[in-house]
């Protein structure tokens, strides 16, 4: 289920769909986020299962990509890579608390990456007005309607 249809179901389902976040997920978010913030703006599209590619394939291309989420945060806040969800735990769904770690440390990046690019009250990208880091953390959470 994408992002945007389970926004649509309502704050349980987001919730539910917390408890255990899937790599569809974590991918869906770091994407809208990187839409409002402009944060990792080179993020390519998740792999997809496709007769042009066999398991093995599809799960190393997601993970490289999970990587990607992963080495980007950890770089913006200067984190231990052990503090991050592996990307192998996160398409197993092994570590769920550190995988809802992760999607949190993301927002912080994010806001963080918006607010050091364009100085208060600028913009990040096109209408998210931005007058601090808090404000930015709060507008990328709007964005995935978790408040």
């Amino acid at each position: 289920q994408d992002l945007r249809a389970l926004l649509e179901v309502g704050r349980e389902a987001v919730a539910k769909a917390l408890e255990r976040p899937v790599p569809q997920l974590v991918f869906d978010c770091a994407q809208e986020i990187g839409h409002v913030t402009g944060f990792l703006p080179n993020l390519p599209d998740f792999p997809r299962a496709s007769p042009h590619i066999d398991k093995a394939g599809l799960s190393a291309a997601r993970r490289r990509v999970l990587s990607d989420i992963g080495d980007a945060v950890a770089r913006a806040l200067d984190l231990d890579m052990q503090e991050i969800a592996r990307p192998e735990d996160i398409l197993r769904g092994l570590e769920p608390t550190k995988t809802r770690r992760l999607l949190q440390w993301l927002l912080i990046a994010a806001s963080r990456a918006c607010h050091l690019k364009t100085g208060p009250a600028r913009f990040c990208s096109e209408g998210a007005r931005v007058p601090h880091e808090l404000e930015a953390q709060r507008k990328a959470v709007e964005c995935l309607h978790l408040v």
